[in-house]
């Protein structure tokens, strides 16, 4: 796989032209990452801590330049903005005339339209790019590549984007070799995400592989692959990627980081020798670079890669590691393994996993399988997207049921029925990018099921979910299942405590699953075995789900968009987790262990368990007002509801190494007068004082109307980005804040530093509100 210097003299002459007069280019958000495969391909500009973003290849005669975000390749731009530059200089480079004698560029087609030769005719399908009057570039709209003529010499560049077929590649190949160039701007992550229309209705199928775009398939026949994986999560206004050297961005070549990976592990090369991440990067981060490049690029692979073949061939080999996996020490067989289980299936054949014993561990060799179990599955659930909140509960239906590892479990499904999935495994975090594997990285697998009957076998077992992919009112379906085995499994309202303690609860399975009407908490069976009352528990859980519910203005009985959710969010237990010591979403995760038994133990939930509220507080956010600094702050409002309900004493009266409340360094950041102050110079929780604080001016039904008014506003008036549009999420928030509280609000956040427009100003002025009655930036609750 080695690439040899020539060929990396040859590329830095052409990084030199991509980066002529640009010395920075601004940090787009979600930026999605690109990679070179062949020998002839290269990396352009790099995000340091992650992956390249731009990546450019010759092939034949022609050339090809992909990049990972739509406005890296803005024609509207001005001509003298960093991204304005950059679109410049590929395509000076794309229709370059061969090289001059000093090995610098030679003239270019390019050149000659900015020397006011003619405009250069740039081909394309797409319906969306557009062309200012700062680049002279004439667009043709095609209307399909495999039925137009696409002479170089005639259209020296085409755009091309994810909408090509498979009839389409070789007609692009062909050009490319013929001396035609190609730019693609396109987020790979993007294709590999449900549409927009599937997340409103929950419809989603599994994600679909990169892989199977032919606009993937052209890019590895000229040596360049898009990534599934986003390279930039969180940028700031202004932030920018730092100016690179030629070093650097060679070295994040995927031939090359193979290589340096096998030669790691023979003890030839070391990570302190690998050129990746930012200056002084720390093992740690090299092998999080090398992670996101290394299997970033194999996962998102075409199957006519020969690359993909050289690690299919290598996984053909492969044999099992122990548990736990540390990938710095084998980075890799880390890239192979990973493969490998990405590729694991429900297939019918498959046998028992080496690392079932590990996690989820096996079902007891006393389990009796069990057969004609019917479970009905209703597909008339609501789309939750009028909720507008971070993570609606989806509608996996538990079946009380469990698959052994490499056991056959057959699945009957009525004739005509469609949109029925199948899972096996409630632990669906995908754990492939982390430094270290305490069990297998991928255990719970998916499925869609047809009609007649379903023979489906999961080498690491799991519980078994039913999950209706579409919504149709009013269709209910029986669904057979034959050959699982019993798991502990309570339904409040329909398990008896007698049946419970008597039978249910010593089922010889690994994991146990206690569901009430708003929330399901699967566990591993040794936490309930000794457990009496889950009555009682499950009552308690679903109390403190009501009130979130009431504080954020939903209820059963009310009209859209005030409905609240019909299906349970779900807890889940697992030995190693995605991101942090818990995380939200669905499921909601959390470790084994202690937490665990928290989960299943009625005082704990109610009186601390902090961490849960917190997370199940995340789910709740509504994305409207959820931007990156207030996202850790605004999802402590229900915590410090649950917290006051159960009458807990306030965590913003803890005391600090200093001495000092949070309550009290929020007062002195909100009584100080220095310029510039900003709402970050404080911690998270000395700005949830700002939350509490409103609360305590409007009481907790100000937080009940401002969630109502929220979810009515017109959705043209709301972002529902999680991740960008911050401006104008903050001036919409000081907007609404006001006009629900009746108070005029601009000095109160002046006073914390959040930072607005003068437009939202201007608009909170015009509602003509009179100043709170006293100054709420000084509240603090009875300690």
């Amino acid at each position: 796989m080695t690439i040899t210097n020539a060929i990396f003299v040859d590329q830095q002459k052409d990084y030199e032209r991509f980066h002529r007069d640009v010395t920075a280019l601004p940090a787009f958000v979600r930026s999605g990452g690109v990679t070179a495969i062949g020998e002839s391909a290269f990396s352009v500009w790099i995000n340091p801590e992650s992956n390249p973003i731009i990546a450019a290849a010759r092939y034949g005669k022609g050339r090809v330049v992909a990049v990972g975000n739509e406005l890296y390749f803005n024609l509207l731009e001005t001509e003298q903005s960093e991204c304005g530059l950059l679109v410049r200089n590929i395509l000076l480079w794309l229709t370059e005339r061969g090289t001059g004698a000093d090995g610098g560029a030679a003239d270019s087609l390019y050149q000659d339209a900015l020397d006011g030769k003619g405009a250069l005719k740039l081909a394309t399908t797409s319906d969306t790019l557009a062309a200012g009057a700062s680049f002279p570039v004439e667009l043709v709209k095609v209307d399909r590549w495999s039925s137009f003529t696409l002479d170089p010499k005639e259209y020296p560049v085409a755009y091309v984007d994810a909408s090509i077929d498979d009839a389409d590649v070789p007609v692009l190949e062909a050009y490319i070799q013929q001396g035609g160039s190609v730019v693609v701007a396109q987020r790979g992550w993007l294709l590999c995400s449900p549409p927009a229309e599937a997340f409103q209705s929950r419809a989603h199928d599994r994600a679909v592989r990169l892989g199977d775009y032919p606009l993937q398939k052209l890019l590895n026949l000229v040596g360049l692959c898009l990534l599934d994986s986003v390279a930039q999560w969180y940028v700031r206004p202004g932030d920018t990627l730092p100016e690179q050297t030629f070093e650097q961005v060679k070295a994040t070549h995927t031939l090359q980081l193979f290589d340096q990976a096998m030669a790691i592990e023979r003890g030839e090369f070391s990570f302190d020798d690998l050129n990746v991440g930012k200056p002084g990067a720390s093992v740690e981060d090299k092998v999080r670079v090398i992670t996101a490049i290394v299997e970033g690029t194999i996962r998102s692979l075409s199957e006519e890669s020969p690359l993909l073949k050289v690690i299919q061939d290598e996984a053909k080999k492969a044999k099992p590691m122990p548990m736990p996996f540390d990938k710095a020490k084998q980075p890799y067989t880390a890239a192979v393994l990973s493969y490998m289980f990405q590729q694991v299936t429900l297939d019918p054949d498959n046998v028992k996993s080496p690392y079932v014993d590990v996690f989820p561990r096996s079902v007891g060799e006393q389990a009796k399988p069990v057969y004609d179990q019917v479970v009905e599955i209703d597909f008339g659930y609501l789309d939750l997207s009028y909720m507008r909140m971070l993570s609606a509960p989806l509608n996996w239906r538990s079946t009380g049921l469990y698959a052994a590892a490499g056991k056959v479990v057959t699945v009957d499904v009525p004739e005509g029925t469609e949109y029925l999935d199948v899972q096996i495994g409630v632990h669906t975090d995908n754990l492939c990018d982390t430094p270290k594997w305490d069990r297998a990285p991928i255990v719970a697998l998916r499925q869609r099921l047809k009609p007649g009957t379903n023979r489906i076998n999961s080498p690491y077992g799991g519980l078994i979910y039913l999950i209706p992919a579409k919504p149709k009112a009013g269709a209910k379906v029986n669904v057979t299942i034959h050959g699982a085995v019993r798991a502990p499994y309570f339904v409040l309202g329909q398990t008896t405590e007698q049946e419970w303690n008597e039978t249910i609860r010593h089922y010889p399975v690994p994991w146990a699953e206690l569901q009430s009407n708003r929330i399901i908490v699967t566990v591993p069976a040794d936490n309930i075995r000794e457990l009496d009352r889950p009555e009682q528990l499950m009552r308690k859980w679903d109390e403190i789900a009501d009130h979130y519910d009431r504080l954020v203005g939903v209820a059963p009985d009310r009209p859209f968009p005030h409905r609240s959710p019909d299906n349970p969010q779900r807890f889940v237990a697992d030995i190693q987790i995605s991101a942090g010591w818990m995380h939200s979403g669905y499921p909601i995760m959390f470790f084994e262990g202690v937490t665990a038994q928290e989960a299943v133990d009625v005082d704990v939930i109610q009186k601390n368990a902090w961490g849960f509220w917190h997370e199940l507080g995340h789910n709740y956010q509504q994305i409207p007002w959820f931007w990156d600094p207030i996202i850790e702050v605004t999802v402590n409002l229900h915590s410090i509801h649950i917290q006051s309900l159960y009458g807990n004493r306030s965590r913003l009266f803890e005391t600090g190494k200093d001495g000092k409340t949070y309550y009290d360094r929020a007062l002195e950041f909100t009584n100080s007068d220095y310029t510039n102050k900003n709402f970050e110079d404080v911690g998270f929780f000395e700005r949830l004082v700002m939350i509490k604080q409103l609360q305590m001016a409007f009481g907790w039904k100000f937080y009940t109307d401002l969630h109502i008014a929220y979810r009515e506003l017109p959705l043209d008036q709301v972002s529902m980005d999680e991740e960008d549009d911050e401006p104008q999420k903050v001036d919409l928030f000081v907007f609404m804040t006001s006009k629900v509280s009746g108070r005029n609000l601009l000095e109160f956040f002046d006073r914390w530093g959040l930072h607005f427009s003068e437009q939202a100003r201007a608009a909170v002025e015009a509602l003509g509100l009179p100043q709170p009655e006293t100054e709420i930036w000084n509240a603090m609750e009875a300690s």
